[in-house]
């Protein structure tokens, strides 16, 4: 369990959410709140027209602090999510990004069986990144070492983000401890996989995988 936050003072985190208005129920009752309760300075919720890679671009160009979390409308974080995920990054100087575990919830919120509806992220490695993707978009990011994200993807986007900032020499540091829940509230893209043949074919050619 996510220790509780050392204190209520805001952390110099912006939080960016591409937010779609069919989730708003959810999003106001649940996400929102979490979001609010691990004391992030900045909070910017992005609707408007275009796929996630765009929201979340419109998000970093509007951001104010050294650090982003991009938190997308269907999850909800854990107390200390975001104090822990600062602790690791500050740690390491070399360190353009830090994840964790999270919780995959299915629909009514229950796990169906718990002890394996956890994703656990594997400690970093570039090799290991290079074969597959091993952290959630749901990672704490410098802000000066984040390149923005690939508007021509529409799958794998984080992979593609992950490997352009170790291509350019970053490092990334691993909470050892669930961080977050995320709900399958409807087909999203991670429930199209129509689209991953594509996305990846794009994603190896411009990694040299």
């Amino acid at each position: 369990m996510v220790r509780p936050k050392k204190s209520s003072d805001s952390l110099p985190i912006s939080v960016i959410v591409p937010h779609q208005e069919s989730r708003r129920e959810f999003f106001c009752a649940k996400s929102m709140p979490s979001i609010a309760e691990n004391c992030p300075t900045e909070i910017i919720i992005e609707l408007g027209t275009g796929g996630a890679s765009e929201k979340r671009n419109r998000g970093w160009r509007k951001a104010t602090q050294p650090f982003l979390f991009f938190c997308d409308d269907d999850v909800v974080l854990r107390d200390g999510t975001l104090e822990l995920l600062l602790d690791a990054l500050v740690a390491n100087e070399q360190a353009g990004w830090a994840y964790g575990h999270f919780m995959v919830r299915h629909a009514g919120g229950e796990c169906r069986v718990p002890d394996r509806d956890v994703s656990y992220a594997e400690p970093f490695s570039v090799k290991l990144l290079r074969s597959r993707n091993i952290m959630s978009t749901m990672s704490l990011v410098r802000d000066s070492a984040f390149p923005g994200w690939d508007e021509n993807l529409k799958s794998y986007i984080d992979w593609d983000g992950w490997l352009t900032m170790a291509g350019a020499g970053w490092l990334a540091e691993r909470v050892d401890e669930i961080l977050f829940d995320t709900y399958y509230l409807d087909r999203g893209i991670s429930a199209q996989p129509e689209l991953g043949p594509i996305s990846l074919k794009y994603i190896r050619e411009k990694h040299g995988l």
